[in-house]
């Protein structure tokens, strides 16, 4: 997943409004080239969900949104191996929290449309060394 300093990479499910309404802010930076991934459309290798894990700093586990658990059972994915997640996740994105913003090799999940801008990144460009998990309100 190779992603340049000016370009953000925001994986996002069309989906859900909070979603498309942060990508709607995102269009709005004017020094960052927007790379759409959308996941209602593509889906993420068990590589690329690897990668995005080590570029979140987080364990496969902590990618997972427990509140999109679509089954009736709400399975407990603590005992579920990193293997079993990553084909999950794979397989049926909907699982995956979303937005992701990933700019260079620092990227973070967004807990709101609003997020951007509370990592730094604003309409008069990108200050990026305030977007990275020192800064994450996640």
């Amino acid at each position: 997943m190779n992603v340049k300093e000016n370009e953000l990479l925001f994986i996002y499910d069309s989906r859900n409004i909070t979603d498309k309404r942060a990508l709607a802010y995102a269009h709005t930076l004017n020094k960052l080239n927007i790379r759409e991934l959308d996941l209602s459309k593509e889906h993420l290798t068990e590589r690329q969900l690897v990668t995005i894990s080590d570029i979140l700093n987080e364990e496969i586990i902590d990618m997972v949104d427990h509140s999109k658990d679509l089954s009736e059972d709400k399975p407990n994915y603590r005992n579920f191996s990193d293997e079993e997640l990553l084909k999950m996740l794979a397989h049926d994105p909907r699982h995956l929290q979303t937005p992701i913003a990933i700019v260079g090799d620092i990227g973070d999940k967004l807990l709101s449309e609003f997020e951007l801008i509370r990592k730094g990144l604003t309409t008069e460009g990108a200050k990026l060394g305030n977007f990275n998990k020192e800064n994450s309100y996640s």
